[in-house]
Parts: C-alpha cells; sequence; structure tokens
C-alpha cells in the first residue's frame, strides 16, 4: 500500500503532466477569469468590441491599489492579447534581469526601457533637431513607440497609489505625438463591475483633457476612495457620518 508521500508525488507528476499538456496561453486565460469569477467582477466587454478597436491604443485608468494593476492585466489576457502587445513602462537598470521572467508570463509584453538618470539622456538628445520640450520620460516612450505598428499601453495618471493634489499630463503629450487614441478602463470595487468606455481622441488642452479623465473617474468607485483628490473630502464626509464622528 502507497504512503501519502507517494500519493503527494503522483499527484504532483499527473499535474505537471497536464500542465505541459495544454496550451501555456490557454491556460493562463482560464486562470484570469477564474480570479475574476472568484472575485465576482462583472467585465461588461466582449473580444468581437476589442477587435473593433484602432491597431494602436492608450488605456489609461485611477489607481489606487496594486489590484488595479493585476485586475488591469487579467482583462488584457483575456480580452486584448490576441490583438495587442502589452507596453511595460520599466527602468532600464531592472530590464537585464527582469526581461526574461516578464517573457515567459506573458510572450506577448514588450519592455520599454527608460534612462533613469534625466540629465544623461538629455545629453544624449542635446545635437538632436527637435521640438519637443517635455519631461525625459514621456519623450522616451514616444521614441520607443514612434515606429511601432500595433500595441497598448497601459498608464495611471495619478503615477502613483498615494492621493496626489494634481494629475500627470504624460499619456496626453503621448497621444498627440504619436496621433494614439485613448480609452478609459473603470474598475468598480463596489458593484465589481469593469468596462471600458468609448475610444477617445485627446481634447486641444490639457485642461479639458484632465475634466474628461476625472469625469470618468468619479462614475467608478476605486478600492481606496480616500486617496482620489477629485472625491476625497466626499468620501470622508460620507465616512464621518458612518462612523458617527
Amino acid at each position: 500500500m502507497m504512503d501519502f508521500s507517494t500519493y503527494l508525488y503522483l499527484i504532483g507528476i499527473g499535474f505537471y503532466l497536464f500542465i505541459s499538456s495544454i496550451n501555456p496561453q490557454d491556460f493562463m486565460n482560464k486562470v484570469c477569469k477564474f480570479v475574476l469569477w472568484v472575485f465576482q467582477f462583472k467585465i461588461e466587454m466582449t473580444k468581437e468590441e476589442i477587435q473593433d478597436l484602432p491597431s494602436k491604443l492608450i488605456i489609461v485608468s485611477s489607481h489606487t491599489s496594486v489590484y488595479d494593476f493585476l485586475f488591469s492585466y487579467m482583462i488584457y489576457k483575456i480580452y486584448f492579447s490576441e490583438k495587442y502587445k502589452f507596453e511595460l513602462v520599466m527602468k532600464k537598470r531592472y530590464e537585464e534581469g527582469i526581461t526574461e521572467i516578464c517573457k515567459k508570463i506573458e510572450p506577448k509584453m514588450d519592455i520599454i526601457p527608460i534612462e533613469e538618470n534625466e540629465k544623461e539622456f538629455k545629453e544624449k538628445k542635446e545635437n538632436e533637431k527637435t521640438t519637443w520640450k517635455r519631461g525625459g520620460m514621456t519623450k522616451q516612450i514616444i521614441d520607443y513607440l514612434k515606429n511601432k505598428d500595433e500595441y497598448i499601453l497601459g498608464i495611471a495618471p495619478e503615477g502613483t497609489r498615494k492621493c496626489v493634489d494634481k494629475i500627470r499630463r504624460g499619456y496626453y503629450f503621448i497621444a498627440k505625438e504619436l496621433d494614439v487614441e485613448v480609452i478609459y478602463m473603470g474598475i468598480d470595487y463596489k458593484k465589481r463591475m469593469i468596462k471600458m468606455e468609448k475610444v477617445h481622441r485627446i481634447e486641444d488642452s490639457w485642461e479639458k483633457e484632465e475634466e474628461w479623465f476625472i469625469e470618468n473617474c468619479k462614475k467608478y468607485t476605486p478600492l481606496f476612495p480616500e486617496r482620489c483628490f477629485w472625491n476625497r473630502d466626499e468620501f470622508l464626509e460620507e465616512w464621518k457620518k458612518e462612523k458617527n464622528i
């Protein structure tokens, strides 16, 4: 009679053979669908709708938690990975060690290496003829993507999970320089819903574009509403009422 450790060993071999026999991409799709099912998220989009989107696209969203990135990646894997490459911005000093790991997790992931020292980056560009006057990171992303035919770039304009008092304008200038359309992806943790808004061509001024972004943000409840400056005061007032403070 086999002991318990032998049973575990045979189960492990069986699981390994099962994993090896299936398509890794199909397996990851099923894992992502299972996780979203466990968290009871309703996805309000279809693969058919994704196929009708432009070949180059910037997705923006509010960012208050690391879960935002994880759920966004799952949506990419299930709905976008057949059509788009996933562009990931990363500091160049991390590129060598992490790129291979990222490629194994997501073969269609493309790393955009960013020069960490902005002064050195500007020195490399000082002899080039350019009318660009924005920050180093934004310019590097534009240079990397300008000759790409098909991609999806995800950006959280707040730039951090903490509460900030203004939104960074990087995605606006990237979209403007590359003539790429933008779409807002809303993750509502209260309604357990993930939805894509309509494709948007950037406004003629940053002030109008910022209004568009905040207007979309307000449609969805983030995991930590107190980290969003546009509704922080309102959230805190409701919280005080609930706590009788």
